[in-house]
């Protein structure tokens, strides 16, 4: 179902004599502290007892499903009815590890090793006060994501969502996504969607700035390398496109497949690569960030890359592993903003999925995940609550991000010692940019760049103190700003003169 709620199959188990009142108290209970793992445990419970109970749970989801149509609970209902055992065996195969011969074991070792070590931590910008950034574990702060299968709202709709603030946008929303879209959970985007016989080969994930796309890929890539998720794929390889944007060179304006693997990967430049790229069914491709790609993936052309060794400009590389001329059977994942599905051969695409961001009860596990006092982030939370604007941006991952950081000084700092909190996003968006310059530090390297002048013929050297950089970014915001002395000097002056007109 879209939302971890089970009150009512409860209620419906307790009438029919299935559970008791005090047990049907402890499941919700479960999955009021435990969320997705509540209702996990609930079903695994259920699930061990007799053939009775498992008949009444059935009854209950199909009267659920009458007083609540869900695409989630139509979907499962036709998939175990039509499947049965097939589809249990099918499930039960898609967990199993891709077994890995012998003589590439070292190499699989430290490729899941090295991915591990990149994606197990996350960099906190430092409080006030603070010179340095933390790390915090990837784990203890990432929250769960509203992902459905892409449902396009019609204009009227989006209209009526942009009108709405608070509660109500919240509510709104979440109301759509029940009665319209299909919820998917980060691990099934690669197993077959309904109504398919196949497994999602080619899955396109799109949402707006800030959304989480890249916060996604990353839980993608932890999962797999703490071998908790995706076992199916021996090996998983991450592109940025951004990056990608860095490769055509006048001295390297084509490369294969395996060159490309190597650049991002050296410890992969072995001979025993072309053997795993030998079982296209067991890799899975991650491309991050299509919208920032300077080239177009054209799917019109008719010479394409066909083997791994072939040597061909790195969009032409993508777009064949897009159309499966080159490693045909391998999974391949791109992530975009909405601009750039534009540019995709939606035909080759097997499964397309939206990021909605957070639903209210991940803005709160948000929330006390990034405090990390479960109190001090329920007391920031309700007071966002109570403020429309601002909890209307927390529904967007970057913007939680940024609010949380604001509020954590504020709500940290003893009572006596507050000022007033932000109640306005200019007020908000001033005391983060008061807490990023506070906390800013020189780059450690003085490495020397030219700075352009109002003149463009006149330049001057100049070290890496005339150039301020700040703090690592926010989740969601890539790379880092740079502002010219000058430039500040310009606005600050522009400031004052908006002020006495």
């Amino acid at each position: 179902m879209i939302e971890y709620d089970i009150t009512s199959i409860l209620q419906n188990l307790v009438t029919k004599n299935v559970l008791t009142n005090d047990e049907a108290k402890k499941f919700k209970a479960k999955e009021e502290q435990e969320e997705r793992a509540g209702v996990e445990s609930f079903i695994s419970d259920i699930m061990n007892k007799d053939n009775i109970v498992l008949v009444n749970l059935w009854e209950a989801l199909a009267e659920e499903l009458v007083r609540f149509p869900s695409p989630n609970l139509t979907r499962i209902l036709k998939e175990v009815t039509e499947g049965g055992m097939d589809l249990l065996l099918d499930i039960q195969v898609s967990l199993q590890p891709y077994p890995i011969n012998d003589h590439i074991k070292d190499i699989h070792k430290t490729h899941r090793c090295g991915v591990f070590e990149s994606t197990r931590t996350l960099e906190d910008q430092a409080s006030p006060g603070d010179p340095h950034t933390r790390v915090v574990g990837f784990e203890n702060r990432y929250t769960e994501l509203m992902v459905i299968d892409q449902y396009r709202r019609t204009y009227n709709e989006r209209h009526h969502e942009l009108e709405k603030t608070g509660r109500v946008h919240a509510e709104l929303i979440e109301e759509r996504t029940k009665v319209k879209c299909e919820r998917i959970w980060t691990e099934q985007l690669f197993r077959r969607s309904a109504g398919s016989d196949i497994d999602s080969h080619i899955v396109v994930v799109s949402g707006v700035a800030g959304i989480g796309k890249t916060t996604m890929v990353q839980k993608i890539m932890s999962d797999w390398a703490r071998g908790t998720q995706y076992q199916r794929f021996a090996f998983v390889f991450l592109f940025k496109f951004r990056d990608l944007n860095l490769l055509d060179t006048e001295k390297e304006p084509q490369m294969p497949l395996t060159r490309l693997i190597v650049r991002h990967y050296k410890y992969l430049n072995d001979l025993r690569l072309s053997e795993i790229l030998q079982k296209p069914e067991s890799l899975l491709f991650i491309f991050d960030g299509l919208d920032e790609y300077k080239h177009k993936l054209d799917f019109t052309q008719t010479r394409l890359c066909s083997e791994p060794n072939d040597y061909f400009p790195v969009h032409t590389v993508v777009t064949s592993l897009v159309r499966r001329t080159l490693l045909k059977g391998c999974t391949v994942l791109i992530t975009t903003r909405p601009t750039a599905l534009v540019f995709l051969d939606k035909v080759r695409v097997d499964r397309f999925a939206e990021i909605l961001g957070f639903f209210p009860e991940q803005r709160l596990m948000y929330f006390k995940k990034f405090f990390g006092d479960a109190d001090q982030g329920s007391e920031a939370f309700q007071y966002v609550e109570e403020n429309a604007i601002l909890y209307t941006m927390c529904f967007n991952p970057s913007y939680c991000w940024i609010i949380c950081s604001v509020l954590k000084s504020h709500f940290m700092t003893p009572e006596e010692e507050r000022g007033a909190a932000p109640r306005t996003v200019t007020e908000l968006f001033v005391m983060f940019l008061h807490n990023i310059l506070t906390n800013h530090k020189r780059a450690k390297d003085q490495r020397e760049f030219w700075v352009p002048q109002r003149n463009p013929s006149e330049r001057k050297r100049s070290g890496a103190h005339d150039i301020h950089i700040l703090p690592p970014h926010p989740p969601g915001v890539h790379g880092r700003l740079l502002l010219l002395p000058q430039v500040i000097r310009e606005c600050q002056g522009a400031t004052c003169e908006a002020g006495r007109m």
